[in-house]
């Protein structure tokens, strides 16, 4: 009787288990590359001695084909830049979030590291969260970063309403 009961005790606490785990979301690999195709005067308020920037451009993720605006705040003498970025698919589905980063330049090229962070979704991502990083190579423009391509790196998860 007691090893009906510890045995019915244990698939009651498996069962429990197994549907808690199961109901979490799953982590998907995201990778996207982003053509970036316009940089100019940005408006955001930035930090005395930084410049701000405002992007464009455009790309594809294992989602489809985007566009993309960043605003940012770079120092030009670290390279050190944060901003805000979104992104959006067809039919108003969007996601954006913040990052941060540096510029490293090396001639006509500069090299960009950055690490980034889903804040908010829109559509069908009203409840994705995701971070990641972000590499890229752009070119020198009378001074500062002009047209380049960022391939971002991460993971995303669309939660349970």
């Amino acid at each position: 009787m007691l090893k009906r009961k510890a045995g019915a005790l244990i698939a009651s606490l498996l069962l429990v288990v197994s549907s808690s785990v199961f109901a979490a979301p799953i982590a998907n690999s995201y990778k996207s590359v982003a053509h970036i195709t316009s940089l100019g005067p940005g408006s955001n308020a930035c930090p005395a001695g930084q410049i701000p920037v405002a992007v464009s451009g455009n790309g594809i993720d294992m989602l489809g084909h985007f566009a993309l605006t960043e605003e940012l705040c770079a120092d030009p003498l670290s390279g050190a830049f944060t901003g805000s970025f979104e992104i959006t698919h067809p039919r108003e589905n969007s996601y954006s979030g913040d990052f941060s980063g540096t510029f490293f330049p090396s001639g006509d090229v500069l090299e960009v590291h950055a690490t980034w962070r889903i804040t908010h979704g829109a559509g069908i991502f009203s409840n994705m969260i995701g971070a990641g990083t972000t590499k890229g190579i752009a070119t020198v423009v009378n001074g500062g970063p002009g047209p380049g391509t960022i391939v971002l790196d991460g993971s995303i998860s669309i939660l349970a309403p």
